[in-house]
């Protein structure tokens, strides 16, 4: 097979790109690469569209006809794709397999995007490559350990919000809990320069709990023009280490293909993909550093329709070539058919226990293992106090203490003291009145006194009273006289709004509505929004709930504030598949059908739940086509006339109840057979009807 160009076709989880790597002038070069096109991440069909659309647009980039596309591909995928034994995980494989059946394409061979990198640091710097790689997807990031030149350590992480290099950090201490990085991080994939930028102003030294880094890492990244770059060039080397891809290059006398790869190089079953004879598998040959095989075998092409190519002289020849373009609709001629389907549906009930302290799915104990989410949410609010009082302040004053007795009066704190107008004042503290001491020679008798704090009993400008002014002691009659030696003051009397019991049995109420309305609020917006969440696990518990003030306290206003914890269990990305696959292994129809999760749903009847599992019912439903061989059945309707194809069509599966089958070049009616090249026909399943 002819190989001076193939696609190069870099697979992620969430997005895709193909580009075309062509021969010319002695050297490999990128000629054209084809727009990202997003795809389901688990869906075959989502897969094999997503690469025909990239194709498609780098095809007409680089002005190619379809008579021009080459039909080798080589797979650049994400290293979680592949296994710890070097080959592609049997799920991703049967993707890429259904790909390239569908898509009529051979592929080369496959290569991780973080080990494509590595080795063309080592290539182009001379030495083994030390650094960290970084690629940003939308909702996650890789990272990869490149440490002496090869691939150390790989780790996957998901991010609900946006991308934060604490989030990097973290990753980074589980990345090399014991030792410290090298300091360089090359990132690629979805980002964005303030995300670059953010990275670059991040203080990744001087921690204390662990140095990830010990000293400031340098950060590069890669365009998607400069990965297309390095592994068209890695490809390229693999598959002739004397080949160099890209400028400056050598002159050579001619130019070394790469060889085409057998189908089984990459696990794939060789029947049915191509339109010739199946081929005897081989085994690869083994790069020192990278997984792309590249076999050394020699392999007819794929069959393809002779197409006559005219070198009309006019006006001498036109003659002779114009009966010729009456084959025109044979050699481009296309089919579209729609089979509608009768779908499979399945249904089975069965009690598990969602456990997130559980690793693995155990259904023959009805375990399910489940991850917990936790989430807290906090609410403020404030309402008018409606409580009044009376508040204000008590007057104040100095007295003196006069005692007429001849013995000491001791009179204790709160003694009541009435002026007047019986407004009633108290001692602050006790007091001790010395005895009145006589001189009967002079005839002089002298009172015995003291000085003493009082103040009112009541508040209000009532008590507010004069110096001088005489008072008398309630209990102890005219042995005891007392004044007031300075103004007594202070008294106030004043209506303020205070803090009812009612206020804060109402702010509590309000405050209640408002944090169920945030919990619901958090569960539609986030909780809902997570992969795999089971609603019916959420679980709501209030913390706190906190007064600014007590009742009675002067306050125009009383506030509150709580907060809340909730947590549900959500189940591991790929548990669905594996649940609906183990539920039913044993179903024959099972095995004969298109499965796909989207067409599946699982539901939950929980009885006993707490903070670590819960325990109830599951039930799943769903509906699957039927496994048609569309490559099979394009093969078999290629080149056969209306009428024996819908007869092949009926026959092809006795779940089909309806079809639509259009041809192009109407004009020539009945005379138009089906095309002659099975990937002219365009085959479409679809479980509703016309």
């Amino acid at each position: 097979m002819d190989a001076e160009s193939f696609w190069l076709i870099s697979i992620e989880e969430s997005y895709l790109t193909v580009s075309l790597v062509s021969l010319e002038s002695q050297r490999y070069s990128v000629r054209a690469i084809g727009q990202e096109v997003s795809w389901d991440g688990s869906s075959s069909e989502s897969l094999i569209t997503a690469i025909d659309n990239s194709l498609s647009s780098s095809s007409s980039i680089a002005n190619l006809d379809e008579s021009q596309e080459p039909n080798l591909a080589a797979f650049v995928l994400s290293p979680f794709w592949v296994g710890s034994d070097g080959k592609i995980i049997d799920s991703y494989l049967k993707l890429v397999e259904a790909a390239c059946r569908r898509l009529v394409l051979q592929p080369m061979g496959f290569i991780a995007n973080d080990e494509a990198i590595v080795e063309s640091a080592n290539n182009e710097e001379g030495l083994p490559a030390n650094f960290v790689l970084l690629q940003i997807n939308p909702g996650s990031f890789n990272l990869s350990l490149a440490y002496a030149g090869k691939i150390k350590k790989r780790y996957r992480q998901d991010f609900s919000e946006q991308f934060q290099p604490s989030l990097l950090e973290s990753a980074l201490v589980q990345l090399s809990p014991d030792f410290a990085l090298p300091p360089s991080i090359i990132v690629f994939g979805h980002f964005t320069e303030d995300q670059i930028q953010s990275i670059k102003d991040f203080p990744w030294i001087g921690k204390r709990d662990h140095e990830i880094f010990l000293q400031l890492p340098e950060i590069k990244s890669y365009s998607p023009q400069d990965l297309v770059n390095i592994y068209s060039k890695i490809i390229v080397h693999q598959a002739n280490p004397k080949l160099v891809p890209g400028p400056p290059v050598a002159p050579k006398s001619s130019p070394s293909p790469l060889e085409e790869v057998d189908s089984q190089s990459l696990g794939f079953s060789s029947d049915d993909l191509a339109a010739s004879s199946s081929l005897a598998p081989s085994p690869p040959v083994e790069t020192p550093r990278t997984k792309f095989k590249w076999p050394s075998l020699n392999l007819p092409s794929l069959p393809r329709f002779p197409l006559p190519r005219f070198r009309p002289k006019f006006p001498t020849t036109i003659l002779g070539v114009l009966p010729l373009t009456i084959l025109i609709p044979f050699f481009f001629s296309s089919a579209d058919l729609i089979l509608y389907l009768s779908p499979y549906e399945f249904a089975k009930t069965t009690p598990v226990t969602l456990d997130s302290n559980a690793s693995e799915i155990d259904l023959t104990k009805g375990i399910i293992p489940v991850t917990k989410k936790d989430f807290t949410v906090t609410v403020s609010d404030s309402i008018q106090t409606t409580g009044r009082a009376t508040v204000g302040e008590k007057a104040k004053g100095e007295i003196v203490i006069y005692n007429k007795q001849d013995k000491t009066v001791n009179l204790p704190a709160k003694t009541i003291i009435l002026d007047s107008s019986s407004n009633k004042y108290e001692l602050i503290g006790s007091v001790a009145v010395p005895p009145s001491t006589y001189n009967l020679e002079q005839g002089i008798i002298n009172l015995g006194q003291v000085k003493a704090a009082a103040s009112a009993v009541d508040i209000g400008p009532e008590f507010n009273i004069s110096k001088e002014t005489k008072l008398s002691f309630k209990d102890f009659g005219d042995n005891l006289l007392v004044r007031a030696i300075q103004n007594f003051s202070g008294g106030t009397r004043r209506q303020v709004n205070v803090v009812s019991k009612e206020d804060k049995a109402n702010l509590e109420q309000k405050i209640s509505q408002e944090l169920k309305k945030s919990i619901s609020l958090k569960g539609d917006q986030e909780i809902s929004n997570l992969g795999g969440v089971i609603k019916e696990t959420l679980q709501t518990k209030i913390n706190h709930l906190e007064f600014n003030r007590e009742v009675s306290e002067e306050t125009d206003e009383l506030q509150a504030t709580a907060n809340a914890s909730l947590s549900v269990f959500v189940l591991k990305p790929s548990a669905k598949s594996d649940l609906v696959e183990k539920l039913f292994a044993g179903d024959p129809v099972f095995s004969q059908s298109i499965i796909e999760d989207n067409n599946f749903s699982l539901s939950f009847k929980i009885d006993n739940l707490d903070s670590l599992r819960a325990k109830g019912v599951l039930t799943v439903q769903g509906k699957a086509l039927p496994n048609i061989d569309i490559a099979k059945l394009q093969r078999s309707l290629a080149g056969r006339s209306k009428s024996t194809a819908v007869d092949i069509i009926k026959k092809s599966s006795d779940r089909v109840y309806d079809f639509r089958l259009e041809t192009n070049f109407k004009f020539l009616g009945n005379i138009n057979p089906m095309p002659f090249r099975a990937n002219r026909i365009s085959i479409k399943l679809l479980n509703e009807p016309l």
